[in-house]
Order: C-alpha cells, then sequence, then structure tokens
C-alpha cells in the first residue's frame, strides 16, 4: 500500500464515499472478487481525495482499515479499478464504528452452558458481543486446569468468538471465562462457567459366583476374521481386519490390544453408519441372572471420531437394546494403550444372546474405532461329583483282575 494508483485509464472504475466522524473507524473488507482488481483509498474535500490512506494491489480480497485521527469529520472516497484493462464482479462489506468511550460488556450466550457434564476431551467454547454497542477489540480465555477452580491465562487477545480446547482430562470438571477487551480497558464481573468431561468406560468389575457356581468363558473373539460373525464387512463404510496400523494418518492404533483387531473403516465412506452382529452366544444353560459380563477393549484416537453403540438381543436380527454408547476420541495418539470396557450381562443369562457393534462416523477419514479382545464371562454350574458304590472284583488270576462299580454321576 502507499502512494496513489489512480494512474490506469484503461480500465472501468468504480467510486463509493462515506462520511467518517472524528476518532471513528472505517473498514472495508472485499470478501469476494472475480478479476484482477486494484483499490484506492483517500478522503479530501472532494472526490476522489487528496490525501491517500492506502493504495492497495494484492492481495485482491483483504481489509483495509482506517482510524480518523485528524480531529475533524472526512468524506471518504474508496475506488474500485482494475490491474489492467480487466473488470468483474466484486463484494465489499464495509462499517463505520464509534470510538469506545467505555470498557466493553460481558460476553453473552456462552456456551457449553455453565455446569454442562458428559462433554468430550475436545470442546469447542463460543460466545457472542455483548449487545450494548461498545467496541471489543479482543478476547482474553482463562482455563482452570482440571484440579481445581483457579483460572489460568489460555491466550490472549484472541480476536474470533469461538474456539476448541483439546486434549482435556476425562472426569474433570472445568472452569472458564471470557473477559473483552477495547482500548478503553476490560470488562469487569464477567462470570465465571464450568463444564465437566465425561469419564472413561468402566472396565471389567468382574462376575460374584454363589455357593456351587464357578467362573467360566463360554465365548470369545480375536477378531482374527469374519467366521460366523455378520453385517457389514469389508472396504470403506464397513469393519474390517487388521494387524498393525489402519493405513491413515491420525488415527487408529498402531496395532491390535492383542494380535488381530476389528476397526471401521471411516476413509472415503460416503456411508454414515455400520454394524456387525456376533454368532449365538449359549447362555441357556446358565442359572437366570446369574452375573454374567461382557469385555472388549477399544482405541478411539481421532478428531474424527463418529458414535459407537452396543447393543444385546435374544434374536440375531434384533431388536438390540443399547447397553453401551461412547462418543469422541479417547486415546490422544495412535501408541496409546487400548481402553477396557466392562459390561453387565445379567439379564441375559438362561436365554440366547447376540451382540451388535454399530459405529456412526462423521464423514471424516480421521475415525477408524477400533475393537478387539472380547470375552464374554458366566458364573455356571460346578458339575456334581459324587462317589462310586457297589463295587466288586471278579476274575482275579495272577497278571489281572476285573473290578465293577456303578456311577451315579453317569446320566
Amino acid at each position: 500500500t502507499g502512494g496513489d494508483c489512480l494512474t490506469n485509464t484503461a480500465s472501468p472504475d468504480l467510486f463509493y464515499s462515506v462520511t467518517v466522524p472524528a476518532d471513528y473507524t472505517l473498514t472495508i473488507s472485499q470478501t469476494s472478487n472475480a478479476y484482477d482488481s486494484k483499490v484506492r483509498l483517500a478522503y479530501g474535500t472532494s472526490c476522489p481525495g487528496d490525501i491517500v490512506i492506502a493504495c492497495q494491489d494484492d492481495p485482491d480480497t483483504g481489509i483495509l482499515s482506517w482510524v480518523n485521527d485528524t480531529g475533524s469529520d472526512w468524506e471518504v472516497y474508496y475506488v474500485q479499478s482494475a490491474y489492467s484493462t480487466g473488470s468483474g464482479a466484486f463484494v465489499l462489506d464495509w462499517s463505520v464504528e464509534a470510538p469506545a468511550l467505555d470498557p466493553p460488556g460481558c460476553a453473552i450466550n456462552l456456551s457449553p452452558a455453565d455446569g454442562a457434564i458428559d462433554q468430550n476431551s475436545s470442546v469447542g467454547i463460543s460466545w457472542d458481543q455483548a449487545a450494548d454497542g461498545v467496541p471489543v477489540t479482543s478476547y482474553d480465555i482463562y482455563l482452570s486446569d482440571g484440579t481445581t477452580t483457579d483460572l489460568a491465562l489460555l491466550a490472549a487477545d484472541f480476536t474470533a468468538t469461538a474456539t476448541t480446547i483439546n486434549n482435556l482430562i476425562f472426569g474433570s470438571t472445568y472452569y472458564w471465562q471470557i473477559i473483552p477487551k477495547n482500548d478503553v480497558g476490560v470488562a469487569v464481573g464477567c462470570s465465571v462457567y464450568s463444564f465437566t468431561v465425561k469419564s472413561l468406560p468402566a472396565g471389567s468389575s468382574g462376575v460374584t459366583c454363589g455357593t456351587g457356581d464357578q467362573e467360566a468363558s463360554p465365548f470369545s473373539e480375536s477378531f482374527d476374521a469374519q467366521g460366523s460373525w455378520t453385517g457389514d464387512y469389508g472396504g470403506a463404510g464397513g469393519w474390517i481386519f487388521n494387524t498393525g496400523a489402519t493405513g491413515s494418518s491420525d488415527t487408529g492404533p498402531t496395532g491390535g490390544q492383542d494380535g488381530s483387531y476389528m476397526f471401521w473403516e471411516a476413509s472415503g465412506a460416503g456411508v454414515n453408519s455400520g454394524s456387525v452382529v456376533s454368532p449365538l452366544i449359549d447362555l441357556t444353560a446358565i442359572a437366570a441372572g446369574n452375573d454374567a459380563e461382557l469385555t472388549f477393549y477399544m482405541h478411539a484416537y481421532g478428531a474424527g471420531m463418529g458414535t459407537l453403540e452396543v447393543g444385546a438381543s435374544t434374536s440375531q436380527a434384533g431388536p438390540f437394546t443399547n447397553i453401551f454408547t461412547w462418543d469422541g476420541a479417547i486415546q490422544t495418539a495412535s501408541g496409546d494403550d487400548w481402553t477396557q470396557v466392562g459390561l453387565d450381562l445379567s439379564s441375559y443369562t438362561g436365554g440366547n444372546l447376540y451382540l451388535e457393534f454399530k459405529n456412526t462416523g462423521i464423514d471424516n477419514y480421521t475415525g477408524d474405532m477400533s475393537i478387539d479382545s472380547l470375552t464374554v464371562t458366566v458364573c455356571e454350574e460346578v458339575p456334581s461329583c459324587n462317589y462310586v458304590s457297589n463295587i466288586s472284583e471278579s476274575n482275579i488270576d495272577e497278571t489281572s483282575t476285573t473290578i465293577s462299580f456303578t456311577d451315579s454321576n453317569d446320566p
């Protein structure tokens, strides 16, 4: 910028003017442009203004701003021209703002709402400028560390009204505050808000077996092949079996929790949801109401992580009753440890059981939800063991004998 660029007479010019009072700020933004343009901003007693504020060639889209610190009101002229002989469409957005006479008011419409719970480990915060008409030049953002209510400066002189806070601690409560500022001062008495990040999934709590029962595992799955599982397998928008990394950057594990594993392929899916259903898990021999537990490991790393739902049913065709839901990321790197999930299945003992794993994505390749090492553990009856009776010997000689008995354990 600088100098005078009204030297090109081969292209058409458009002239705009606006009165800018003393101490006011003029801002002109060219939000779109379809040709190679040149602009001139100047003020004076007649068009096109003899005191040049700015003369700009590139970028074609940009912002010009001028604070009228002359002590007088002026007519300001904006000229849209071309670099050479071209012409085309463009869009201007401009404002004339009064000087700040007071500090700004506190921000309004803060989100998430105060006391919000069950937030993900990445939380988007947003707010609006107070409706008092006092200009705001920037904001200071304060945040606690998740262990105390003490606030620390997270970002100074922030000019937007929204941002995302990442890598928050699961199960922790955070306190945050927005302080608007301008050239006069800062807002005072602004409220401190809080939100709580959801807890990690509970791991295995084990089963408690009563007298005459013992712990057993009638079903386990290492996810090295599809086997008798059914559903949406293969390719983008499907579940895939794997041993190493998923092949997409910034998502998925580096390998299985224990060898091979199953993951939802989010790359180029174009399909938002897919589910797989286990083969029959026969719990008919387990007394109804006996303790039973499903455990599996999950790896949820990626900014585009969707929602995992686990359902249970007595029929392979469903309907499936939801017994677990998780949305968003858990891990912050591919090499992070897998997370164990433990779920109560005692309401399904005494009958047939099918499990469904359903992933709903958000059309982002960094959403490779991964599952491994599934086990169903139950309390089954200890087999009875009674003494034999009616023992007798016959056909006795020097090298052999025949022993006969009655086995009451034989049905």
